[in-house]
């Protein structure tokens, strides 16, 4: 995966056989300190408006219809929804906070998009024979076993894993390091690695094939925002997926 920029909209592309996903950073946009500048999540205290001048202006350079994303109110949880119809004039395009709440999504229709934000989280992309999964991959949805959930449901066969907060800056207490004991590896000195949990229970549910960005979003502050490091008033960066 590498870096191109469209429109003035830095982004991460990548394929997985016939199915597209993109990983976005904050660059561009039209949102005034402290979310500058592309933010897309609401519930933090930026204008509304310009969220969905974000969000509609990041679609376009993704190359979707801004009209076919669906999306919902993540809740650190491992509910996963399933989309066969696009939401035109939803959440996404107005700027709003989803009235359903689920923190994964799964279709089998070509051109409906898939969206996550996130600020620290993963964003995990799953194609496979049964479809296209995107989830919002925190701790707690890793410890109930969210991305091998996803992958499960579509047969993932391939993965594509987006920018989260690293190992080299996600230090955790023992009450989250308990959750994660049968990870060898994924805790060193305290700190905690997303990402190797992540292709862990990929692999246990089949996927062979996993390709990672290996971006931390705490150390990375020009490109992205970090719930970590900036605290409650910080904007979301975004991810979008679709068959193609």
């Amino acid at each position: 995966m590498d870096w191109v920029e469209i429109d003035g909209v830095r982004l991460l592309t990548h394929e997985m056989n016939g199915a597209s996903v993109v990983f976005g950073s904050r660059r561009s946009g039209d949102s005034p300190p402290p979310y500058e500048s592309l933010n897309v999540g609401i519930g933090t205290g930026d204008d509304p408006e310009l969220v969905a001048r974000n969000r509609i202006a990041l679609s376009r350079a993704a190359g979707l219809d801004a009209q076919s994303v669906v999306m919902a109110r993540q809740v650190h949880g491992d509910l996963i929804l399933r989309h066969e119809f696009s939401e035109p004039d939803g959440p996404w395009v107005r700027g709003a906070i989803p009235d359903v709440e689920a923190d994964g999504h799964i279709t089998g229709a070509s051109g409906l998009g898939l969206a996550v934000i996130t600020a620290d989280c993963l964003p995990i992309a799953i194609k496979g024979e049964r479809g296209l999964a995107l989830v919002h991959c925190g701790w707690r949805g890793l410890a109930d076993g969210l991305a091998r959930k996803a992958a499960d449901l579509v047969m993932g066969e391939m993965a594509a894993i987006g920018p989260g907060i690293g190992p080299c800056c996600f230090e955790v207490g023992d009450e989250v390091a308990e959750r994660f004991v049968d990870y060898p590896g994924a805790l060193d000195g305290g700190r905690l690695d997303l990402v190797q949990i992540g292709r862990a229970q990929l692999q246990l549910a089949g996927v062979t094939a996993t390709e990672s960005t290996g971006l931390c979003t705490y150390c990375q502050d020009e490109d992205f925002f970090s719930h970590r490091r900036d605290g409650e008033n910080t904007g979301r960066q975004w991810t979008l997926a679709w068959l193609n």
